[in-house]
């Protein structure tokens, strides 16, 4: 989704016109914040989200550059052809790993893995922080 060429916060953040990566690295941020107590829990569930054999992040991102493919091949252009094939061979390789790392059980060796004792006093075991909301551009 691009961003508006008037929209200040380009010259304020030059990656806000990337949600979808922005939103990714805030997962990042707040999965690198977690304590030891939740880490192992809220890790299975973000990968549940993304290695889902059907509706996971990166089967939807095998969807999404199928569906440019399907379009890129109409394209007058004489590179419309090799690109829709590009693009169809990037959404199958996709595929193959979403199957690699599901076939790996990741999910559930994740969520089999344990936190050290905590250590720290006022260490809430079980507590599971929400996950970041996308952020949201400002209108004017």
């Amino acid at each position: 989704m691009p961003a508006p060429e008037n929209d200040s916060t380009l010259a304020e953040d030059p990656v806000a016109e990337y949600i979808y990566g922005r939103a990714v690295s805030d997962l990042v941020d707040h999965f690198n914040g977690l304590d030891d107590a939740t880490v192992f829990t809220v890790g299975s569930a973000v990968l549940d989200q993304i290695l889902h054999s059907e509706h996971g992040v990166l089967e939807k991102i095998a969807d999404l550059l199928e569906a440019v493919a399907e379009r890129v091949r109409d394209s007058p252009s004489d590179d419309g052809w090799d690109l829709s094939a590009d693009l169809q061979h990037a959404a199958e390789e996709t595929r193959e790993l979403v199957s690699s790392l599901h076939d790996d059980q990741l999910v559930d060796r994740t969520r089999g893995l344990r936190a050290a004792p905590a250590s720290r006093p006022g260490h809430a075991p079980g507590v599971v922080p929400r996950p970041p909301v996308a952020p949201q551009r400002r209108s004017r």
